[in-house]
C-alpha cells in the first residue's frame, strides 16, 4: 500500500487536510508526524487534537 505523510504542528489548519485524508484513506496508509523531538498531542486551529505517529527523526530513517 502506498504511504502518505501528514505534517502536524500546533495550530495546523485541520479543515485543509480532513477532506483530502477522507478521499485518500482507502488507497494510502496515512502517517502523521511532527518536527518536534517528542511525540505529544498537537492541537489544530479548531481545537482538534492529533497525536502524531512519528517524529521527524523516525521519518528520516523510515522513508
Amino acid at each position: 500500500m502506498k504511504q502518505a505523510l501528514l505534517l502536524t504542528y500546533d495550530t495546523f489548519a485541520d479543515f485543509e487536510v480532513m477532506i483530502l485524508l477522507t478521499c485518500i484513506n482507502s488507497k494510502y496508509q496515512i502517517n502523521s508526524f511532527t518536527v518536534e523531538n517528542e511525540i505529544r498531542p498537537i492541537q489544530s486551529c479548531a481545537g482538534f487534537q492529533v497525536t502524531p505517529h512519528l517524529s521527524i527523526d523516525h521519518v528520516n530513517r523510515r522513508f
